[in-house]
């Protein structure tokens, strides 16, 4: 009679398909979590145009991953434009734009970004604004 009772209990389970992405987004939210808070968040406040940075994805990604912010059209509202060389001359007709939609926006040369990145602290744009 015994068994007859094994036969009964069903079998374990096999996690599902389901379960499996479920884990990893966990896992990957997690892993974004730590990074987020390692990195210390400097740029906060900071919405750069930084199309005419000498390399401008790498300016990209070291902006947001400082909590700054991109500004990816040259109409978008941004706070800083930050250029490769403070002759105007030498701008892209997008960098121009970008100037003439944010009046307000620092111009600052490219050093000031990475320099704060080297630091790890927003530098004073004073010596490298336009």
């Amino acid at each position: 009679d015994d068994d007859d009772d094994d036969d009964m209990i069903p079998p374990p389970r096999k996690p599902t398909a389901k379960a499996a992405p479920s884990a990893q987004s966990s896992s990957a939210a997690s892993l974004t979590q730590q990074l987020q808070m390692a990195l210390p968040d400097f740029f906060l406040g900071v919405k750069g145009w930084v199309d005419e940075c000498s390399d401008s994805k790498l300016a990209k990604r070291h902006l947001i991953a400082f909590e700054g912010e991109v500004a990816q059209f040259s109409t978008e509202q941004a706070t800083h434009i930050i250029v490769a060389t403070l002759d105007p001359e030498s701008w892209s007709d997008q960098t121009k734009q970008a100037i003439q939609a944010n009046s307000s926006a620092i111009i600052v040369r490219e050093e000031w970004l990475w320099k704060s990145i080297d630091l790890q602290r927003q530098l004073d744009v004073d010596s490298f604004q336009l």
